[in-house]
């Protein structure tokens, strides 16, 4: 990833696994937004952990990520969360949590 300012100044040059892993993983909380991006295929497995969550992973090239979803009652999507971030702000072991207001 390159940030330059002005187009000519460069704030930025970021590359690497940490930055593609977080970048997967902000595709995979997103993805609700296009719900058929959340459809089973080759690189989107899900696995059931009770009535109310899901287990998702997704694989990119070489890459996997994974995180857990949270449905109310009407199968609706009410919350996201991961441990698969390497934001540097963060402890290790703490995760990241999405909240989605229906």
């Amino acid at each position: 990833m390159k940030v330059k300012l002005l187009s000519v100044i460069k704030i930025i040059d970021a590359r690497g696994k940490e930055l593609d892993q977080g970048a997967l993983v902000r595709w995979l909380s997103e993805a609700p937004w296009f719900p058929t991006a959340l459809l089973p295929s080759e690189k989107l497995k899900w696995e059931p952990i009770d009535n109310d969550s899901a287990k998702v992973i997704l694989t990119d090239k070489n890459l996997t990520v994974d995180g857990v979803f949270y449905f109310n009652e009407k199968g609706q999507i009410t919350k996201f969360r991961t441990k698969d971030t390497n934001i540097k702000i963060w402890k290790n072991g703490q995760s990241f949590t999405g909240i989605t207001r229906n």
